[in-house]
């Protein structure tokens, strides 16, 4: 998965995602930083290994099970595309992995 290159440096993308697992750890809506959600999410996909991007993604992040779903995220990348003219996916690939993909059906 991949949107955007940002330019944080490690220690802010950390500081970056903590914040968005306090959020998450209490309970608070998520959509207010969708943005940051798809630089998470996309900056976990450089760790797929073209088997198990779910279940990782859920290890890192506790308690999106209870407060997010795949759905969410796939909506995000989509308002990302839109509104950023983010690149689409498209081929084999993305045919495949077709939670980033807008006119692919969601995986299971």
């Amino acid at each position: 998965m991949f949107a955007l290159e940002h330019d944080l440096s490690k220690p802010e993308f950390e500081a970056a995602s903590a914040a968005l697992l306090a959020r998450l750890r209490g309970g608070q809506l998520l959509e207010a930083h969708w943005l940051m959600w798809v630089v998470y999410a996309a900056e976990l996909g450089y760790d797929f290994d073209g088997e198990e991007y779910w279940q990782s993604f859920e290890q890192r992040t506790p308690r999106w099970v209870t407060f997010g779903n795949r759905d969410l995220v796939r909506t995000w990348f989509r308002r990302f595309h839109r509104e950023f003219a983010g690149v689409e996916p498209s081929g084999t690939w993305a045919g495949h992995f077709t939670i980033v993909n807008r006119r692919g059906k969601l995986t299971p």
